[in-house]
């Protein structure tokens, strides 16, 4: 049996790491468009 209370938890994680990685990501075009 799955336990439901680590399921809201976990695809938050899954949410909060995915849109951290867009963030940087984005940050880093901008980044790279300064230098250029």
């Amino acid at each position: 049996m799955v336990n439901p209370s680590i399921f809201p938890t976990s695809i938050f994680d899954l949410g909060c790491k995915r849109f951290e990685l867009v963030w940087k990501r984005s940050q880093a075009a901008s980044f790279l468009q300064c230098l250029c």
